[in-house]
């Protein structure tokens, strides 16, 4: 056998995956190892087991003749083998590429977008409905905010292209993820605040089987904190990057190949757009049932404060028309006091008065009294004038005759 004889391996792995392998008949056992772990997407130190047609194990060297082996490569620490270099099926013809677009332009080879700041939407072909596939998105400007990344089911003619559906759960964004959490891990799946990501090329593992999207960063997709990965992804399915605004440029690589040690496929990984959106809706209406609580105890306690605000102004009240009152039966008292006063003042007066009176009418009758007597002495003169005989002169009292004068009417 020469030494450029061409050889055929055909592997068969994943689900039904074949692939067929060509080496030269000189190649080193260990550059046919090499050239399927290239072939198989794994690392460099993968170890690898074959079986025959039989299931016997088969130990695979330079010089085998040509026939089926079949490969349950041992891969337990990494992703099934070689979803990048495994054909899609005929019926679905090559999804690595762009097929159709809303408010954006394709480039002539269907690898390039161009999108400007109105909103647009991009879509693949009909993604593989069986096997590992892969892809790499190159983002060569910054990621803004607003554009979603996923699947949607081939079904659905588009998604709603003038809204915002990176939190959007329901159909069919169901599977859409914020464009620039690519790379940043299932925390920041949804990550639709302003600002914007660095440049990126995004590596989408597809594993129709499972019905399995991951996203990571094609330069480093073993980083289990920076993977996204999107389980029951539904089929057939075309892949969909969409923005109600925000220009962008990127491409689809398709000379990129599954790293060789895989991408990160961990349960950590996992993101539910569907549970988190429940979650984010029980936390809604959780911080709205805080939020009442605490209006309605803020009102208990408001209404509180009025009541024992209302209670100290009535006391207050309560206060100002006892103290009221009190002035009110003071200046009472105070009045009756004065009129008390007055009418004692007025008792002395007349008291006074009457005791004037007295005095007067005292000294009055002293003085008739007087008078009376005066009169009854000078009647008792005149008497004795009259029986002596005796005139009195004028000066005296008697009249011009020397009679005497008249007795005088008493009082």
């Amino acid at each position: 056998m020469a030494d450029t004889e061409k050889r055929m391996l055909i592997l068969h792995f994943g689900s039904g995956v074949v692939q067929r392998l060509k080496f030269f008949s000189r190649s080193s056992r260990e550059d046919l190892l090499t050239g399927i772990r290239e072939v198989l997407g794994v690392a460099t130190d993968t170890p690898l087991r074959f079986r025959d047609e039989d299931g016997d194990i088969l130990l695979v060297t330079a010089g085998p003749a040509s026939g089926p082996v079949s490969n349950p490569a041992n891969l337990d620490s990494v992703p099934a083998p070689a979803p990048a270099l495994a054909p899609a099926p005929a019926a679905e013809g090559d999804w690595r590429r762009w097929a159709r677009a809303t408010g954006a332009k394709i480039s002539d080879d269907g690898l390039a977008i161009k999108a400007g700041d109105a909103s647009w939407a991009v879509y693949t072909p009909t993604l593989p409905t069986s096997g590992k596939h892969y892809m790499v998105i190159d983002f060569p400007e910054d990621r803004l905010c607003c554009i979603a990344a996923g699947v949607i089911p081939s079904t659905v003619a588009s998604v709603p292209v003038g809204q915002h559906n990176i939190s959007n759960a329901a159909p069919p964004c169901q599977h859409m993820i914020a464009l620039k959490g690519i790379g940043a891990g299932p925390s920041e799946a949804t990550n639709d605040r302003a600002g914007s990501a660095k440049p990126l090329q995004a590596g989408v593992f597809l594993d129709a089987d499972a019905r399995m999207l991951v996203f990571v960063d094609h330069n480093d997709p073993l980083n289990a904190a920076r993977a996204i990965r999107l389980d029951n992804i539904p089929t057939p399915a075309v892949f969909v990057i969409q923005a109600p605004k925000h220009p962008l440029n990127f491409a689809i690589l398709p000379a990129a190949q599954l790293p060789a040690g895989g991408v990160f496929t961990g349960d950590s990984a996992r993101f539910d757009k569907v549970a988190w959106k429940r979650e984010q809706e029980a936390g809604v209406r959780e911080a709205h049932r805080r939020f009442a609580e605490e209006q309605e105890a803020r009102q208990r306690a408001l209404e509180g404060q009025r009541r024992v605000a209302a209670q100290q102004q009535e006391e207050e009240l309560q206060g100002v028309m006892a103290a009221a009152a009190a002035a009110a039966a003071r200046t009472a008292a105070a009045a009756a006091a004065g009129a008390a006063a007055a009418e004692a003042a007025a008792a002395a007066r007349a008291a006074r008065e009457r005791e004037r009176l007295a005095r007067q009418v005292r000294e009055e009758e002293l003085q008739i009294k007087l008078e009376e007597e005066e009169e009854d002495e000078e009647e008792e003169e005149l008497e004795l004038d009259r029986l002596f005989g005796r005139q009195r002169a004028p000066e005296e009292g008697g009249d011009s005759n020397g009679a005497p004068p008249p007795k005088r009417a008493r009082r």
